[in-house]
């Protein structure tokens, strides 16, 4: 790879979409009456709760590099420590539990002895780490220089006294073997981590958060990846994005596997992993049901960016976030996802935009797509178009602190098309079609450039040197194997296998099946006594382990059953159990039942052949505008750290109970979130009262957000 062409790629070509009336954004809000207005109300921060004893923000970090290690280089910013060596810099502690985290990642091992990391304090040694969790991540196909391995957090904890202490990490690389992919012996070092109890002077005053110092848009590309996007920048090809690039910083972003994209969005909008925001899989199946469909807010434990926004006096107009009905109460605009689909109650914040939103998009929705375009993505392409023409109708009525909107093409297109897509620019195809005839496009590239004209279209719309904008992506793509293009019908099998004690609320599912008790009282047709739901779990689990076909294939690879979680009527209900089918399975064979009975295989798959691309574990993240770092390359950056980066870039405090950092690599010296709070969760019922309030809501709109649970 050609790590400067990447970094610089030049800006050849500009492209807009055709305009017609129903791309003129202000005539567009005009005559639908599309406007977003904030909250008057005041915004403050005497009802956050301040940190606790056990919450240990990152207080302070540092690239390895700018320390200055005894042995090794640097390598775009990150450094590579070779033999052994050592690094260290004062730090200042607050008193209390202190955990110094070192990312860092190694890069085969000899045998096993895996490098070791010894850190002290003021030469105390508090800790040591071996770098075994750091083997390579074979499904994670990180495109930049380093190894394909996942970083790691080689982290020790202690408790220190307040002051200045001298930190120390020394470092043994003398196991790593020399014969690497890269030519390259020894561990890659990005960044070192203080994470401790805030200062008094760093905890958060009651009153509201200053101004603004700049806007934020925030875009959300599903799906986007590197493998497609750095070819077609270094061809000219999405000139948008690498203007995006040229100007900020940008790298891969490490996800939580496995990518379910309403879990993994949901983190990105909050902050926290899936125990943090209460949502775990694909699909929701709410208690006293049956059946399954998508998540809700509703079940979101945690607070969204907006909500933050919302509640330090931030005003916001987001469109077709993932997972974002209903729409939450914010000092300004949400359209929800659900709405692209059709009008749906508590599908718009605030609810006077509801219907000028349905009348908007039903007459966006007969504008055609320019030709050319891959057929199956039609829809996707309509809806992504549709949304950025919603999305700039309220910024032509002005430009809201917090913009934000969702794009989910570049994942679709992965799936639909990625066997037909040149991995890396080059002239074959993964499938055995061979070489693209001349003059024949490539179906994932020519999606990627009209989200990157989309891309484009936003920009026109904001005010760039006021504005910082963030792109991020939950996953990239790569080929999907024959496993994962099928989808399997099982709630049939699992109900007679067990005698209708348990089930499968899902039409289909993938690999991994969601299983569920029959449980009197949370199930409307129960059968299994809740005082006995561990010990049938237990004797399901067995039932479906030991199911097997007439050819003596076993259907479930492996069954393991969950803790229960108790959840209130209509909540989001977690599975029971969870199973790994069998990808062996094939349609000449039936299942033996436990009364003796079969069941042919066949009716259960579901063979998606024309879905050839699957989620890899690594997306992407661009920072970029006012305030971004211009050619800095982002190294170790997760999906936890999108909303302290965002809340930082708005001047809004940080919060203790985020995992996260903020990435200060990708960012210009001095910002920084102006002091730590406990928790934005329990504010953001308080301005979401605040919100309705202003909003001079009816009774019985109100009536409806209290049964929503957003205000009391």
């Amino acid at each position: 790879m050609k790590g400067n062409r990447l970094r610089w790629a030049a800006l050849l070509l500009v492209v807009g979409c055709s305009r017609g009336a129903a791309d003129d954004p202000a005539a567009l809000g005009k005559r639908f009456d599309l406007h977003w207005a904030a909250s008057d109300a005041p915004a403050s921060l005497a009802d956050a709760p301040a940190p606790g004893v056990a919450d240990m923000p990152v207080t302070w970090q540092a690239a390895v590099a700018d320390l200055k290690p005894t042995s090794g280089f640097t390598l775009d910013g990150d450094w590579v420590g070779t033999a052994s060596g050592s690094f260290e810099t004062p730090v200042a502690l607050t008193g209390g539990p202190v955990r110094v985290t070192v990312r860092a990642k190694g890069i085969r091992v000899v045998g096993e002895e895996w490098p070791v990391l010894r850190i002290s304090l003021d030469g105390r040694v508090i800790g040591s780490v071996t770098l075994a969790e750091s083997a390579a991540d074979r499904e994670a196909t990180e495109q930049f220089t380093s190894p394909r391995a996942r970083w790691i957090d080689a982290s020790v904890e202690t408790s220190a006294p307040a002051g200045t202490a001298l930190l120390r990490v020394v470092y043994d690389c003398t196991a790593l073997d020399p014969v690497e992919r890269t030519g390259i012996r020894g561990v890659f070092f990005d960044r070192v981590l203080l994470r401790q109890a805030p200062a008094a002077a760093q905890r958060c005053p009651a009153q509201a958060p200053g101004p603004p110092p700049r806007r934020l848009l925030l875009i959300g590309l599903d799906g986007l990846s590197w493998s497609v996007v750095l070819p077609m920048v270094n061809r000219g090809e999405l000139p948008h994005l690498a203007g995006l690039m040229q100007a900020g910083a940008y790298g891969p972003l490490d996800s939580i596997p496995p990518t379910y994209s309403p879990v993994i969005w949901s983190s990105i909008h909050t902050g926290v992993g899936p125990a943090g925001h209460g949502l775990t899989q694909m699909s929701m199946k709410a208690t006293g049901s049956y059946t399954s469909e998508s998540h809700a807010t509703t079940s979101l434990k945690a607070a969204t960016l907006w909500q933050m926004a919302a509640a330090g006096g931030r005003s916001s107009v987001a469109v077709g976030m993932y997972t974002s009905w209903p729409a939450q109460p914010v000092r300004g605009v949400i359209v929800s996802d659900r709405t692209f689909r059709s009008p749906v109650e508590g599908g718009v914040w605030p609810p006077d935009q509801a219907l000028p939103v349905a009348d908007a998009l039903a007459e966006l929705q007969k504008d055609p797509l320019p030709a050319g375009l891959p057929d199956r993505l039609e829809d996707s392409l309509r809806r992504d178009r549709n949304a950025v023409r919603l999305l700039r109708a309220y910024l032509a009525g002005g430009q809201p602190d917090l913009a934000a909107i969702y794009l989910g093409t570049p994942d679709h297109a992965g799936h639909m098309y990625y066997e037909d897509h040149a991995p890396f620019g080059l002239d074959h195809r993964f499938t055995e079609r061979g070489p693209r005839n001349p003059g024949e496009s490539d179906p994932v590239e020519s999606a990627y450039a009209f989200v990157d004209r989309l891309v484009g279209d936003l920009l026109k719309s904001v005010d760039l040197a006021q504005t910082a904008v963030v792109v991020v992506s939950d996953h990239s793509c790569d080929m999907a194997d024959e496993a994962t293009r099928v989808r399997y019908k099982l709630d049939d099998l699992v109900r007679k296998a067990t005698g209708g004690r348990a089930y499968v609320p899902f039409d289909e599912s993938w690999i991994v099946a969601q299983i569920y008790l029959n449980i009197r009282g949370r199930e409307p047709e129960g059968m299994i006594d809740p005082a006995g739901g561990a010990a049938a779990a237990e004797e399901i689990r067995g039932i479906l382990a030991g199911l097997r076909t007439d050819a003596g294939q076993p259907v479930f690879e492996t069954v393991g059953a969950h803790a229960a979680i108790a959840a209130a009527a209509g909540e989001y209900q977690p599975a029971d159990l969870t199973g790994i089918v069998n990808a062996r399975l094939t349609a000449q064979e039936s299942v033996r039942l436990p009364d003796g009975a079969s069941l042919p295989v066949r009716p259960m798959l579901h063979d998606q052949a024309f879905r050839s691309g699957t989620h890899d574990r690594f997306g992407s993240i661009i920072v970029s505008g006012a305030g971004a770092r211009a050619g800095a390359l982002i190294h170790s950056a997760t999906i936890l750290d999108v909303v302290p980066t965002s809340l930082a870039l708005l001047g809004l405090p940080a919060a203790a109970d985020l995992p996260g950092r903020p990435i200060a690599e990708a960012m210009a010296d001095g910002i920084a979130s102006p002091c730590v709070i406990g928790s934005w969760t329990p504010l953001a019922r308080k301005a979401a009262a605040a919100a309705a309030g202003a909003a001079k809501l009816s009774d019985e709109e109100l009536e409806k957000l209290r049964a929503l649970g957003y205000v009391n």
